[in-house]
Protein backbone atom coordinates (compact mmCIF):
# COMPACT_ATOMS: atom_id res chain seq x y z
CA UNK A 1 0.00 0.00 0.00
CA UNK A 2 1.44 3.32 -0.56
CA UNK A 3 -0.46 5.78 1.26
CA UNK A 4 -0.86 9.19 -0.18
CA UNK A 5 -3.68 10.97 1.94
CA UNK A 6 -4.17 11.06 5.93
CA UNK A 7 -6.39 7.73 7.13
CA UNK A 8 -9.19 8.34 9.00
CA UNK A 9 -11.27 5.09 10.67
CA UNK A 10 -14.28 5.62 12.23
CA UNK A 11 -17.43 4.81 13.45
CA UNK A 12 -20.37 5.93 15.85
CA UNK A 13 -19.63 6.41 19.74
CA UNK A 14 -21.72 3.77 21.07
CA UNK A 15 -21.77 1.69 18.09
CA UNK A 16 -20.14 -2.31 18.28
CA UNK A 17 -16.67 -1.94 17.22
CA UNK A 18 -15.24 -2.37 14.04
CA UNK A 19 -12.11 -3.16 13.20
CA UNK A 20 -9.78 -2.45 10.23
CA UNK A 21 -6.46 -4.05 10.14
CA UNK A 22 -3.56 -3.17 7.23
CA UNK A 23 -1.10 -5.95 7.54
CA UNK A 24 1.32 -5.13 4.65
CA UNK A 25 4.16 -2.65 4.32
CA UNK A 26 3.11 0.47 3.67
CA UNK A 27 4.54 3.33 2.23
CA UNK A 28 4.40 7.02 3.02
CA UNK A 29 4.62 9.77 0.27
CA UNK A 30 4.58 12.50 3.16
CA UNK A 31 3.42 12.98 6.72
CA UNK A 32 0.44 10.86 7.56
CA UNK A 33 -2.46 11.54 9.99
CA UNK A 34 -3.98 8.19 11.69
CA UNK A 35 -6.95 8.90 13.09
CA UNK A 36 -9.48 6.31 14.56
CA UNK A 37 -12.69 7.53 16.09
CA UNK A 38 -15.61 6.36 17.97
CA UNK A 39 -15.45 2.35 18.78
CA UNK A 40 -12.69 2.24 15.64
CA UNK A 41 -10.23 -0.09 16.03
CA UNK A 42 -7.02 0.35 13.80
CA UNK A 43 -4.50 -1.78 13.52
CA UNK A 44 -1.36 -1.64 11.62
CA UNK A 45 0.88 -4.35 11.75
CA UNK A 46 3.36 -4.69 8.12
CA UNK A 47 6.81 -2.50 7.80
CA UNK A 48 6.15 1.54 7.41
CA UNK A 49 8.47 3.10 5.61
CA UNK A 50 8.62 6.61 3.74
CA UNK A 51 9.71 5.75 0.70
CA UNK A 52 12.58 8.52 -0.82
CA UNK A 53 12.22 10.63 1.90
CA UNK A 54 11.82 11.61 5.42
CA UNK A 55 8.22 11.07 6.42
CA UNK A 56 6.68 11.08 9.93
CA UNK A 57 3.39 9.77 11.26
CA UNK A 58 0.59 11.47 13.69
CA UNK A 59 -1.39 9.57 15.45
CA UNK A 60 -5.20 10.75 16.41
CA UNK A 61 -8.15 9.80 17.99
CA UNK A 62 -10.19 8.77 20.78
CA UNK A 63 -8.55 7.05 22.51
CA UNK A 64 -4.68 7.75 21.96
Amino acid sequence: ITLTTDLVFSTAAGTSANNLTLPGAMALTANRTFTSNGSAILTLSGVINDGASASGITKAGDYI
